[in-house]
């Protein structure tokens, strides 16, 4: 992956905790660097997305970047379609999750961005 890492390649000693983590359901305070999780550290997602595009272009609103963020369905069909629009990274950044969230739905409602 170019842009997101599962646990087992989490790099602490360059990115200390500058994780963002993404799991399948709700906020769940017990999930906390689960190895079932994807890992974005946060300077490549601000590189390639950032919280200021998910917001200003309406991508993802309600995104905030030092907080958890429930993504529904419909919420990740218009971040897919808003990003892929805009092409160059955020297009790619987007496509690479795509490939994560491509059977998530069918057993949850939602996934979560735990931010920094």
């Amino acid at each position: 992956m170019r842009y997101f890492c599962t646990y087992d390649q989490l790099d602490f000693a360059t990115n200390s905790t500058n994780y963002l983590q993404i799991y399948w359901g709700p906020f769940d305070e017990h999930r906390f660097w689960a190895k079932d999780s994807l890992y974005i550290a946060g300077d490549v997602f601000d590189s390639v997305c950032g919280m200021k595009l998910l917001r200003r272009s309406g991508a993802l609103p309600q995104f905030d970047f030092y907080d958890n963020t429930v993504v529904t369905r419909s919420d990740w069909e218009r971040m897919e379609e808003i990003l892929t629009s805009l092409g160059g990274e955020p297009a790619a950044f987007v496509s690479e999750l795509s490939d994560w969230v491509s059977n998530g739905f069918d057993p949850f409602a939602c996934f979560t961005i735990v931010g920094v």
